[in-house]
């Protein structure tokens, strides 16, 4: 019995993982309302539920290939403080390549999107195969 509640134990982490199918960039782009270069500039708290915290992120757009934004334009992307299956954590100051959704005027990523850091390596293989000029 101690056995069993040990593997329990070690497995319950991995049952409560976010799941993802791996998509390319291009099937991620075409999944996508939006994908955009932005700068986080703003986060903030605002409000809590049953101990989640949901973060406003405010993203400065760099360049847009896909979806309504312009350079400079600012856009609130909604998350939880990393409580939940699939959320995306994002850091101030920090430039992102964002595959975006709108659900009731609400923008969202997710970790299981393709979206990153400008500097990881997969996401400037992104950066290039989906001809974003500015970050190359």
């Amino acid at each position: 019995m101690v056995a069993f509640l040990l593997c329990l134990t070690l497995l319950a982490p991995a049952a409560f993982a976010c799941s993802c199918i791996q998509l390319t960039a291009k099937e991620n782009f075409e999944a996508a309302d939006a994908v955009l270069v932005g700068k986080v500039i703003r986060l903030e708290v605002t409000k809590e539920h049953q101990g989640v915290s949901t973060i406003e992120a405010t993203v400065r757009v760099i360049e847009a290939r896909k979806g309504k934004f312009t350079a400079g334009q600012e856009v609130t992307f909604v998350t939880d403080d990393g409580c939940c299956y699939c959320s995306y954590s994002y850091v101030i100051a920090g430039t992102y390549l964002l595959y975006a959704n709108a659900e009731e005027q609400r923008w969202s990523t997710s970790s299981c999107m393709r979206s990153g850091l400008v500097h990881e390596p997969d996401v400037k293989a992104d950066l290039k195969e989906l001809g974003f000029a500015r970050l190359r």
